[in-house]
C-alpha cells in the first residue's frame, strides 16, 4: 500500500506542478485565457485524485465503504474523513466550488474570453468566470490538501 500510494502522490505533485506553471509561466507569457479553462482541469484532476485516494486507503483500513456514486462517496469524505485529515469546513466548502466549477465548464454550451477572464456560461444561463486569483487560491488548496493526504498518511499509519 506504502509504495502505490506514493506513486498516487507523485501523480498528484506532477498535475499540481502542472497547473502551477500554467498559472505562474506559461499564462503570463501567452496571455491565452483558454489556458484557465486548463489549469482549472488540473486543479479538479489533483483535488479528485486526492480525494479517491483518501477514500481507498480509508476503505482499505475498514473505516468507510465506497459506493459507484461520487455524489455518495463525497458525502462520506465530507462526514467521515475530513476530520481525520485536517479539512476545515471552509476547505470542503471550497474543494465543492471547484468541482462544480469543473462540471459547470465540462457542459457549458458556451465559452469566451473577456479581458483577463474565461467566461463558462452554465445550462441555465448561470454565468462563472475563471481568472488568475481565483485559479492561484484553488491551486493552493489543491496542494494543501494533498499535503494534509500524504502527511496524513505516513503518520498515522492506519
Amino acid at each position: 500500500m506504502a509504495n502505490e500510494s506514493a506513486v498516487q502522490f507523485e501523480e498528484i505533485r506532477k498535475t499540481l506542478r502542472t497547473a502551477d506553471h500554467m498559472v505562474y509561466i506559461t499564462y503570463p507569457v501567452l496571455k491565452e485565457n483558454r489556458l484557465l479553462a486548463k489549469v482549472l482541469e488540473e486543479i479538479y484532476s489533483a483535488i479528485r485524485k486526492t480525494i479517491d485516494l483518501i477514500l481507498n486507503y480509508e476503505y482499505e483500513h475498514k473505516r468507510i465503504k465506497v459506493y459507484s456514486d461520487p455524489k455518495i462517496n463525497m458525502s462520506i469524505f465530507e462526514q467521515k474523513c475530513a476530520p481525520r485529515y485536517n479539512f476545515t469546513a471552509d476547505d470542503i466548502v471550497r474543494i465543492k466550488q471547484i468541482i462544480d466549477l469543473f462540471e459547470s465548464h465540462k457542459s457549458s454550451p458556451m465559452e469566451f474570453s473577456r479581458q483577463n477572464k474565461f467566461v463558462i456560461l452554465t445550462d441555465d444561463m448561470r454565468v462563472d468566470s475563471l481568472t488568475i486569483p481565483g485559479l492561484k487560491s484553488m491551486l493552493t488548496l489543491a496542494k494543501d490538501s494533498a499535503k494534509k493526504a500524504e502527511t496524513a498518511m505516513t503518520t498515522n499509519h492506519g
